[in-house]
């Protein structure tokens, strides 16, 4: 896995929730699509590092990616990422609409956190 993205699991829902910004990006390892924005994924996580993005294999932890569309009200969808502030969902994007610069966007339109928070 790309070290810029951080694998997701239940024991880390309540630290991602706590961020000012983050992104959750809801992955299938089977899916051509998925591999596809996994790259768009990556690129935005190289342009925005201070933004951190969690990762979900839709598959393997599907109760996890489940329970994040029920909690944050989003329907599933894969590939997709889901724009968090202070644990809120802000923007999200599905298949060919998860892309670095579509992402890059909604990140900077956000307050920047305020000094020393997550």
């Amino acid at each position: 896995m790309d070290p810029a993205l951080r694998p997701l699991d239940d024991a880390a829902v309540p630290a991602v929730m706590a961020h000012d910004r983050a992104v959750l990006y809801k992955h299938s390892p089977t899916c051509w699509l998925s591999g596809r924005a996994l790259g768009e994924v990556q690129a935005f996580a190289a342009a925005c590092p201070d933004v951190p993005v969690w990762m979900v294999d839709v598959i393997r932890q599907r109760p996890l990616s489940q329970d994040l569309a029920r909690r944050l009200e989003i329907p599933h969808a894969s590939p997709q990422v889901i724009v968090l502030q202070q644990g809120d969902p802000v923007w999200d994007a599905s298949h060919m609409g998860v892309t670095a610069s579509a992402l890059e966007r909604i990140v900077a339109r956000l307050p920047e956190p305020a000094p020393g928070a997550g």
